[in-house]
């Protein structure tokens, strides 16, 4: 009796053992996966800022030099590049456009549901929504755990609707239509070259993913 009692209890000991070492093995490599993912994105923001800052001081001179290692004729390569600035001009437009857009449709949210400080909170999630893999449910996913642990579940259930359904979506809508309209491009293309650009480039895929 006492024999069996002594080898459940170390068969316990050793799954529990086992258990803990995988619950650190999992944790270590969440830990490297998200800072590899923060540096990455850190990165890439930054070499961003770079680029547009040498854009802006000598844009013409590099567009230039890009222009002539193009090995096609002057009319064409004039159209190409005028419909890649046209695209780019119409992503930012997009970009900054949908941010508002949200940033209003959030803060209404928060107004509506009770969030206290809604305005601020609307332009938090305004400024949010302008980095990707973020954006406005950094603010109102928060907001609504908020709600629920004052005992408003039901209100806080809603806010995480309306967050979701309306707030997260427009992103999609506004900016496609925005591109559609500016630069001709289907707003299903628009989606898919920002959603593959950021997963195999990173923030600037924003940019060049409907580009390419």
């Amino acid at each position: 009796y006492f024999g069996v009692e002594i080898k459940f209890a170390d068969t316990l000991n050793s799954l529990f053992s086992d258990l803990t070492t995988t619950i650190k093995s999992n944790i270590i490599s969440n830990i490297i996966t998200f800072t590899k993912t923060i540096t990455n994105f850190v990165a890439g923001v930054i070499l961003m800022f770079f680029v547009m800052f040498y854009l802006f001081i000598d844009g013409k001179k590099i567009l230039e030099q890009v222009k002539k290692q193009f090995p096609i004729e002057e009319g064409y390569k004039d159209n190409l590049f005028r419909h890649a600035s046209q695209t780019i001009q119409a992503l930012f437009l997009g970009l900054f456009l949908t941010a508002i857009i949200q940033g209003i449709l959030a803060g209404l949210g928060f107004f509506l549901f009770g969030v206290p400080n809604a305005i601020f909170w609307g332009f938090l999630a305004e400024r949010f929504s302008l980095i990707p893999f973020l954006g406005p449910p950094v603010v109102y996913i928060p907001a609504s755990i908020f709600l629920i642990f004052k005992g408003n579940l039901l209100v806080g259930i809603g806010l995480l609707a309306y967050g979701i359904l309306i707030i997260s979506n427009i992103d999609n809508i506004v900016r496609a239509q925005v591109v559609r309209l500016r630069s001709k491009i289907h707003p299903l293309s628009v989606i898919l070259g920002v959603v593959g650009g950021v997963a195999f480039i990173g923030f600037s895929g924003i940019v060049i993913g409907p580009l390419i």
